[in-house]
């Protein structure tokens, strides 16, 4: 258990505001519900606050942090069921892989993740690789990533070195000048 002294300035803040929310029915000086209303806090809140309260003090209404918190806790076959769906070159809606990972969820007795669960795991694949599939290596090719205008190979960066006559740049990378020039092909 937590100490007093281990809360930041905002964990303390927020103890003691949850405190006052609780302090006229502690003190029996008005109902819970009736603090509660006062202070727009929904009954159910209270009655949990009270009895962290009692059992923890002051420490027991501080905010607690899950450690899990940012963490998908979908399992990790159905996560890559998700994924491998929502890679298919027919592109599924959303809702088509929700219910594709339903029906699988329920056969293998695992817990059914929620619509918005499945469209978090699709959002979070890379465009390229969603592109790859999707469309295919051709289109890819065209468009490989973001921000370079749809150019492939992408463009010298080094914008005045230009190919002249038979002369092409070689070895153009985004993220350093172009260095070297190769004979192009020549007329005979």
């Amino acid at each position: 258990m937590r100490e007093l002294t281990e809360l930041n300035e905002e964990e303390r803040a927020d103890a003691l505001r949850r405190y006052r929310v609780i302090q006229p029915f502690l003190e029996e000086q008005s109902t819970l519900k009736a603090a509660a209303r006062e202070r727009n806090v929904p009954y159910g809140t209270a009655r949990r606050w009270v009895s962290r309260y009692r059992r923890e003090g002051l420490v027991g209404l501080a905010d607690r942090r899950r450690r899990d918190r940012n963490q998908r806790r979908t399992k990790m076959e159905l996560q890559q069921i998700v994924e491998g769906l929502a890679l298919q070159k027919t592109k599924p809606s959303a809702a088509a892989i929700h219910r594709q990972v339903t029906e699988i969820a329920q056969q293998e007795q695992w817990p059914v993740p929620s619509y918005s669960t499945v469209y978090d795991i699709i959002r979070s694949l890379d465009p390229a690789l969603v592109k790859l599939a999707h469309e295919g290596t051709k289109a890819y090719r065209q468009h490989p990533g973001q921000g370079d205008g749809g150019q492939y190979p992408p463009p010298c960066p080094d914008t005045r070195r230009q190919a002249v006559g038979n002369q092409r740049h070689i070895g153009c990378h985004p993220a350093r000048p172009c260095q070297k020039t190769a004979p192009g092909p020549t007329s005979l």
